[in-house]
């Protein structure tokens, strides 16, 4: 432990000192191209293993740069960990709590406003920070800072303000209220109803006969390319920040019919898991359920989860055309991700806000000109790292109190070195769970001083994460946890009473 503690303080020490070191001329920075979907998990994506969903775009990107195969979010739902990676920082309850995080965190400085401090032109559309539904009332209400962005936009469209599609929804306010959307649905089912639309227990889809444009991602798209084209050459020299925040899959499903044609629900295949699966998982571990479901809707959930990631994911290939087409490869760096993952009935789970692999883990690429291209690497990232590694790439020096630290030397060298871990809060109720993962292992507890429940997987024996060997721990099994629980009693502060008043998503 004590040579894990010492190498991550001199990796940050040497990537701050190299940061501040290899500042360029504002001229010769590159570009930056951040690409975020949203309640993507990387089961549903083709070069992270999935056969059936379609990804060609995000594949092609991933042939492009470097793939990590354990990334990590530090919080899986979508504005706690919006704010923590765009801050640079590990969150608490402040960063959960509905209002902009500069209010409880005064002396935060994001990542997007940092690289426009820098010179840099700012520019987002769709989701980075969080949004509101449409229901929350006109102009849609958003939790972008305003220091972060020269522009900002929702990205909405007519036929759906706010990038939720909420107005597709089985309520009084909802489809039936609005007949011109009614011309326009070509299928629409309800899968689950629980909670409220554009929440992860309400399951809802509706095949749509629109152009992509009418769509809030395809309009996203547009919007970014051009902003692409007219920051390709521009004329005050200034380098661009452009973030792509795509709105889907998460709920609702709603998206052009062609997407849905794609997949035919009957052949979608149901987790195959152990019958005493649940047997030595803590309760406080299980969240988001939904036991009334058929199987008939639970495969048609997953057709619309795949189609919706096919949709989110030609948006991404507009995007890499125009890179193409305006020839910003060797000038640009682009990262993708999303903010968190999602389950498709793993565990019998659906939804986030869990601390298995399908809702912490992220899909992450990276394509930064002149390094590493087509390789994976098997190191451990978690999202706060994005900060200090586009800083360095950037050639920017480093704002105050951030957490991470660079992943600047796996792209370099996909198999270089790094003895650092991941790790991720989430909150059930008034209960933290804490959990820390490496490149085998997740260790995990819940409650204060892990009083309601400890997990232990080995990811290389048991990927799907079955057996919770914390129940019958071997010697060198109990010697490694207490290390694991060492790291989150020293990186992670946050107790059972903290308050805090929570987004919902």
């Amino acid at each position: 432990m004590i040579r894990l503690a010492l190498l991550v303080c001199l990796t940050a020490c040497v990537f701050a000192t190299a940061a501040r070191a290899a500042a360029p001329a504002p001229t010769t920075r590159p570009n930056v191209l951040f690409i975020i979907c949203d309640d993507l998990t990387t089961t549903a994506i083709g070069c992270y293993g999935n056969k059936v969903c379609k990804t060609p775009n995000i594949d092609r990107l991933a042939s492009m740069g470097v793939r990590f195969e354990h990334a990590y979010c530090n919080w899986p739902l979508c504005l706690p960990s919006r704010n923590s990676f765009l801050a640079g920082r590990r969150p608490d309850a402040k960063y959960s709590a509905a209002g902009l995080l500069r209010e409880r965190v005064p002396d935060v400085e994001f990542l997007p406003e940092h690289f426009r401090k820098n010179g840099y032109f700012t520019a987002r559309v769709g989701k980075l920070f969080h949004t509101r539904t449409v229901f929350a009332g006109l102009p849609i209400k958003t939790l972008e800072d305003p220091a972060c962005w020269d522009v900002s936009e929702v990205g909405g469209t007519d036929i759906d303000p706010c990038g939720y599609s909420v107005l597709f929804s089985s309520i009084p306010k909802g489809l039936e209220s609005h007949p011109e959307l009614q011309k326009i649905t070509v299928e629409h089912e309800l899968l689950n109803k629980a909670g409220q639309p554009a929440y992860d227990y309400w399951m809802e889809m509706a095949k749509l006969d629109v152009s992509d444009e009418q769509c809030v991602d395809g309009n996203i798209a547009a919007r970014i390319t051009q902003l692409m084209e007219e920051r390709s050459k521009p004329s005050d020299g200034k380098p661009f920040f452009l973030a792509a925040g795509f709105r889907r899959p998460h709920l609702l499903w709603v998206a052009p019919k062609k997407y849905f044609d794609l997949y035919d629900w009957h052949a979608m295949e149901l987790p195959r898991e152990p019958a005493d699966d649940l047997d030595d998982i803590p309760k406080i571990a299980l969240t988001r359920r939904a036991p009334n479901m058929t199987d008939e809707q639970r495969k048609k959930a997953i057709a619309a989860y795949y189609a919706c990631v096919t949709e989110a994911d030609t948006q991404v290939g507009k995007l890499l055309d125009a890179m193409d087409r305006l020839k910003l490869w060797e000038s640009t760096i682009v990262l993708f991700t999303s903010d968190h993952g999602w389950h498709l009935d793993e565990h019998g789970m659906w939804g986030k806000v869990s601390l298995f692999e399908e809702s912490a883990r992220i899909p992450l690429i990276m394509v930064v000109p002149g390094m590493t291209r087509d390789a994976q690497s098997p190191r451990t990232v978690e999202m706060i790292d994005f900060f200090p590694t586009l800083c360095e790439l950037a050639g920017l020096s480093l704002p105050p109190k951030l957490d991470g630290a660079s992943i600047a030397p796996q792209l370099r060298d996909p198999s270089a070195s790094r003895d650092k871990p991941a790790i991720a809060v989430v909150r059930h109720g008034k209960t933290w769970g804490k959990a820390v993962y490496t490149e085998r292992y997740r260790y995990t507890e819940w409650g204060d001083d892990a009083s309601k429940g400890v997990e232990l997987y080995d990811h290389a024996n048991d990927p799907k994460e079955y057996t919770n060997l914390a129940k019958h721990p071997t010697a060198e099994q109990t010697a490694m946890m207490k290390e694991m629980k060492a790291i989150l009693d020293r990186e992670v502060h946050v107790k059972d009473g903290d308050v805090a008043s929570p987004s919902g998503d």
